[in-house]
């Protein structure tokens, strides 16, 4: 007879504390790597020198003469190099082309982001601990030292980088508008998760504060998912260019540090065991008429939009773009995977349907007050079931559409993204809903809805953002196409400021 052993609450939290230091040392690593790019690139603006070395070493790569990359005087592409080719870490169309500008680009541009450089990796050093529940709770005295220098530091390293994004043409920024724009979205997201943490801290909501530092520590955790894709997909892909891996690694690169984020933050709330509170045991409030409304518009557009470009009009062709918004290369391989397979069409449209259907019920039961959950038993399931059809049929249609590449952009990469993220929430929905657990399965169900209105969030944003004026190299290059496939799954940052005001929040203490 087999006989079950169950952690104990003190081993769940050593197991977790033993993941935590891991990850800490981890991340540690990446701090001094930050730090050392810093002074690199401080020690070689106008450096008439270094850019005569780096030159030639990208030339040397080019023409596969022998080298060692001492030229460089950046470390992180002598950790790239280790796992790809010399062509793909030093030679043209990737990062050594963009450290040539930092050797040749002005003093003032050099301090600035020198500054973001070896300010950001300092904090990373503070933070790492941050969010380890044993540490909290022996050194309070640490954590709130090291939050403190952590706030300070992050936000002059985020002023750093919008300086330096001000006095940085486009063109000069390593993968150009489309990183430009990222950039942007993380500055500016870095320092209102910063602030928003910082309120709730005054206001004394713990759990809350929490929830913000995570998804900040998340959105600063951008750097080093960013450097470890480029040593992933070289050693995946190495006859790649640079360049065209990074078009897969920045389109999945701002929504998967979102899910970092709230892995972490999901981690140490569910370390804490479930705490009723008279307010969550009151009758639930009717929602205002408004919002009833906005439901029901937002339901009908989902349903009109799922059919249209998932069944009547489907793929690129049927959006209404501009003439080169999309490479022909896209067009192309979106006519032979998406247009011409009308069975993935249909399961997917199918199945965000019934998704999307039984969600806008479960909302509209919500809003009228009648109950404290929005998904009841049967909800929980439909949803989690039609999650998994919908996730399946995109991590097929991503290997169908395979690796990035100038021609094709990102390849596969979103479809892969979207589909792992969609199977992942619709799994841990089934599992709460197995296991009752009614205020996760609120939050998960959140996620998983998010991922069925990612398409029509798509055909929504891309004639939008490609009736912006740019320039034409950009928009022949693909930048407006790749920005609209970003802001898709950039949306599961909803779910989650959701989930940190949430029923599964507010139950848990975290400490």
């Amino acid at each position: 007879m087999t006989t079950l052993v169950r952690r104990s609450p003190s081993q769940r939290l050593g197991l977790a504390g033993a993941v935590a230091l891991l990850l800490a040392l981890g991340i540690t690593l990446y701090g001094v790597l930050a730090i050392d790019a810093g002074l690199s690139n401080w020690r070689a603006a106008g450096n008439a020198g270094v850019a005569a070395e780096r030159h030639a070493l990208m030339e040397a790569a080019e023409a596969g003469r022998a080298l060692d990359g001492g030229g460089a005087d950046y470390h992180t592409l002598g950790l790239v190099s280790e796992f790809a080719t010399d062509r793909y870490t030093y030679g043209r169309d990737g990062l050594m082309e963009t450290l040539i500008w930092y050797s040749e680009m002005p003093r003032l541009n050099a301090a600035v982001l020198a500054t973001h450089n070896a300010l950001a990796g300092l904090c990373l050093l503070f933070a790492a601990f941050q969010f380890w529940p044993a540490f909290r709770r022996r050194h309070p005295y640490l954590h709130r030292g090291f939050g403190m220098a952590y706030v300070a530091g992050i936000q002059i390293a985020m002023l750093a980088a919008i300086t330096y994004l001000l006095l940085t043409p486009v063109a000069r920024i390593y993968d150009q508008l489309t990183f430009a724009v990222m950039l942007w979205f993380l500055a500016l997201g870095v320092t209102a998760s910063l602030w928003m943490a910082l309120v709730q801290l005054k206001r004394g909501n713990i759990p809350q504060h929490m929830g913000y530092m995570s998804l900040n520590f998340g959105l600063l955790l951008t750097a080093p998912v960013l450097r470890g894709g480029w040593v992933l997909m070289g050693w995946l892909n190495p006859a790649a260019r640079q360049i065209e891996s990074n078009f897969a690694i920045n389109g999945i690169l701002i929504p998967a540090s979102v899910l970092i984020g709230y892995a972490i933050f999901t981690a140490n709330r569910f370390l804490q065991p479930r705490r009723a509170r008279p307010a969550l045991l009151s009758q639930p409030q009717p929602w205002p008429a408004a919002v009833r409304v906005l439901i029901a518009a937002l339901s009908v557009l989902a349903v009109w939009l799922w059919l249209r470009h998932g069944i009547f009009a489907p793929g690129l062709d049927g959006l209404d773009l501009p003439a080169g918004t999309v490479p022909q290369g896209v067009v192309d391989l979106d006519r032979q995977v998406i247009v011409e397979g009308p069975l993935a069409r249909w399961l997917l449209t199918l199945s965000a349907l019934a998704g999307i259907g039984i969600a806008a019920c479960a909302l509209w039961h919500r809003a009228a007050g009648r109950s404290q959950a929005w998904l009841s038993p049967t909800g929980q399931r439909v949803l989690a079931g039609a999650g998994l059809v919908q996730g399946t049929v995109l991590m097929l249609q991503a290997e169908a559409m395979g690796l990035p590449g100038f021609s094709t952009l990102t390849g596969g990469a979103l479809a892969l993204f979207g589909g792992l993220a969609t199977l992942g929430f619709s799994l841990l929905l089934a599992l709460a809903a197995h296991k009752d657990w009614s205020d996760w399965a609120d939050e998960w169900g959140g996620f998983v809805l998010t991922c069925l209105l990612a398409a029509p969030a798509y055909w929504l944003l891309q004639p939008w953002i490609a009736g912006f004026e740019t320039a034409a190299a950009f928009r022949d290059a693909g930048h407006l196409f790749r920005i609209a496939g970003i802001a898709q799954w950039t949306l599961l940052l909803i779910p989650f400021l959701f989930a940190i005001h949430g029923r599964a929040t507010t139950t848990r203490l975290s400490r």
